[in-house]
């Protein structure tokens, strides 16, 4: 009897280890599946404001297109004006000869 005892004693122990590991494990996996939940979380969240900068991004190339395009028309609509007022003065000036003329064989007769 005298060395059963410490063998049980031994074993109850280790029983008790295994409980306690047992239940340390337990916390273990949940504290694992509790973590593994905020990274999806996070990465969903990394995701979203991914999709965000691409639309950003979108918008802003969009802009700068119409910027372009806005730039090129001025600079088509500056050209038309100078024609238009280069037409206009040679237009006047004609208007002005055939006035004169006119006044002249008005004059002249």
């Amino acid at each position: 009897m005298p060395l059963a005892q410490p063998v049980l004693v031994a074993a109850a122990k280790d029983l008790v280890e295994l409980d306690g590991a047992k239940q340390i494990l337990v916390l273990k996996d949940s504290s694992i599946a509790t973590l593994e939940t905020r990274v999806a979380n996070k990465d969903s969240v990394i995701v979203k404001f991914e999709s965000k900068e691409k639309t950003y991004k979108n918008i802003m190339m969009n802009q700068d297109t119409q910027i372009k395009d806005w730039k090129f028309q001025y600079n088509q609509l500056q050209l038309q004006n100078a024609k238009l007022k280069a037409k206009n003065k040679f237009t006047k000036i004609g208007a002005g000869l055939v006035a004169g003329g006119l006044i002249y064989l008005m004059l002249a007769k």
